[in-house]
């Protein structure tokens, strides 16, 4: 059966507010147009991917508020190793993918913790 969080996820991929890919992700944060809302990454990502996804989040970050000034980002990564792996990314043979709709993105977040 379903969580409701792979539902939302499901819902995302329908209305195409979906990144699929840590080569997806990494080009859309090192893009002008970033809108990424939450990443989710499966536990069997390879380091060198998770390095990727955070060097690129820190990068835009140094580059929407500076690098000494405090803000906060928009953007969550969520770590999927607590939870089973979701039965969409399997099917579609992904281990990361990008949520950009910030309400979805949301009601995610809310489901998996």
């Amino acid at each position: 059966m379903k969580s409701k969080a792979e539902t939302y996820v499901g819902f995302a991929i329908k209305k195409r507010a979906v990144i699929f890919g840590v080569d997806g992700i990494v080009r859309t944060l090192k893009g002008a147009n970033n809108k990424i809302s939450l990443i989710l990454i499966t536990e069997s990502l390879s380091e060198n991917s998770r390095d990727a996804i955070s060097n690129a989040l820190s990068a835009r970050f140094s580059q929407m508020f500076g690098s000494e000034t405090q803000g906060t980002f928009e953007c969550q990564t969520i770590d999927t190793a607590t939870i089973q792996d979701m039965e969409i990314l399997r099917q579609r043979n992904c281990k990361a993918i990008a949520i950009c709709d910030c309400e979805l993105a949301k009601a995610i977040r809310e489901n998996l913790q």
